[in-house]
């Protein structure tokens, strides 16, 4: 499959609104309800290829009034223009024209680039739109030049065909991205050892310990490693079956919680993976549940590939405390992941009680950031101090102007007294500075929380 039909690692049609929203609702410039209004109108299989997702919403893009289309133009930015020296663009125009050159134009360069986007303004009334990618900054000044000889209802097609242009360059850019290979990245592993989790029981492990079904770190794989039992593998492994019947085990999380997703990985297993699994939850004060706790399957049979890693949205707004994965009929799983929120009771904390309101396991969560390239956001409130320089929240160095951040929800409402800001193991590369905005919002955040977030009042 060529790159421009390439699938998304994870089908568009298989998030929930919320995640769609938050993977495609910048694609189009600020304009998040063309995502949203793309996923009301139903997705089917065809929106699993960027080909197919890129026509739905440029479709309802293409619905849109005309004053709308202004909006949608005027929101993006000018090219090398106040925005982008402030560093204040969005991560994907900060990318776009970091990629053409842009921020590394001289001054004189710069006062063209502020010379043409007034004049095209000033004609147009609108912000001039090129999708620059592939482009460098002597092209698109030479593109500025031959733009402004246009009538305006050129232009203004012009600027909409450039808009889809970009919006199917940021589709391809997410198809291959961190975030689309990996969709529960807005929830926590509720399957970490260090909430508690545990892997209480399996009705074999011969060949790889149980336990290792919920290492955090990612699975290796060691070619000459054996143990009495045979060949050394990082997972749960269990021998080959003889009789009737599957094999399962049994992992007791640690804080009780919603599952919004699980990931079955076979990382390494290839000729010793199950062709199949499923996985029940229970709620039960029991270590190791017996049939008698009332399972409920929260994910069907499925089929499992080797040396795979296999994603499943899950529906339910029920609290579990166990789950069960079941294999069939036997075989070695690398990792099993859990992704969820945690559903603290806050019935027992007086109000005057001095807790951390962003701890993990009282419900405090990351909900985006810029960048994560080395270090996930979600380790900023797990229990404990970093163990290692891993073990935090790190990006790639910026070579842009602007500043990282990342945005938290506290698990509850309440008054900050005093912050914890910890460098542990950051030595060559911790940041020269921090500040805290703060802001008391509903449930439901906006749309454009990270734009919001800078109008907060400031904290810290």
């Amino acid at each position: 499959m060529s790159d421009r039909g390439k699938q998304f690692a994870v089908a568009p049609r298989f998030l929930t609104q919320a995640q769609f929203v938050q993977l495609y609702g910048g694609v189009y410039e600020h304009t998040p309800s063309i995502a949203l209004n793309t996923f009301r109108q139903g997705l089917d299989a065809a929106q699993d290829a960027v080909d197919g997702l890129a026509e739905a919403l440029a479709r309802t893009a293409d619905a849109m009034k005309e004053e709308q289309w202004r909006d949608l133009i005027n929101a993006h930015p000018d090219l090398a223009g106040k925005a982008a020296v402030a560093g204040e663009l969005t991560e994907h125009s900060t990318s776009e024209q970091a990629s053409a050159g842009i921020d590394r134009c001289s001054p004189e360069e710069f006062a063209q680039f502020q010379k043409f986007n007034d004049r095209y303004k000033a004609k147009f009334g609108f912000t001039f739109i090129m999708a620059v990618k592939g482009s460098n900054r002597h092209q698109i000044l030479a593109s500025f030049a031959e733009r402004l000889k246009n009538d305006a209802s050129a232009e203004f097609g012009r600027a909409c065909s450039e808009i889809h242009k970009i919006a199917r360059l940021r589709l391809e850019a997410i198809a291959s991205s961190r975030m689309a290979s990996h969709p529960f990245g807005e929830w926590i592993d509720l399957a970490q050892p260090r909430l508690g989790t545990s892997v209480e029981f399996a009705t074999d492990d011969f060949f790889a310990d149980k336990r290792r079904l919920i290492d955090p770190a990612d699975p290796v794989f060691i070619p000459d490693r054996y143990d009495d039992n045979g060949k050394w593998m990082d997972g749960w492994e269990s021998r080959r079956k003889r009789t009737p019947g599957h094999d399962f085990c049994i992992v007791k999380l640690g804080v009780p919680g919603l599952i919004k997703g699980l990931e079955i990985d076979t990382s390494h297993f290839t000729g010793n993976y199950p062709p199949d699994a499923s996985v029940d939850g229970c709620i039960s004060g029991d270590a190791n549940p017996g049939d008698d706790a009332g399972w409920q399957e929260i994910l069907p049979t499925v089929p499992l590939r080797g040396d795979s890693r296999h994603f499943h949205p899950i529906d339910s707004d029920k609290e579990f405390t166990h789950l069960r994965l079941n294999i069939y009929p036997d075989g070695g799983v690398a990792r099993l992941r859990v992704y969820g929120e945690i559903q603290p009771d806050w019935s027992n904390v007086a109000a005057d009680d001095a807790i951390d309101l962003l701890a993990l396991e009282n419900g405090g969560k990351a909900l985006m950031c810029n960048d994560e390239h080395f270090g996930t956001m979600h380790n900023l409130n797990a229990p404990g101090r970093g163990v290692n320089m891993a073990d935090g929240w790190e990006t790639a160095r910026r070579r842009v102007p602007g500043n990282d951040w990342v945005i938290l929800a506290l698990g509850h409402p309440g008054t900050v007294d005093s912050v914890v800001i910890d460098t542990a193991h950051f030595k060559g590369n911790y940041p020269d500075r921090v500040s805290l905005r703060a802001a008391l919002l509903d449930a439901t955040s906006p749309p454009n929380l990270a734009g919001d977030s800078l109008a907060w009042p400031e904290l810290l």
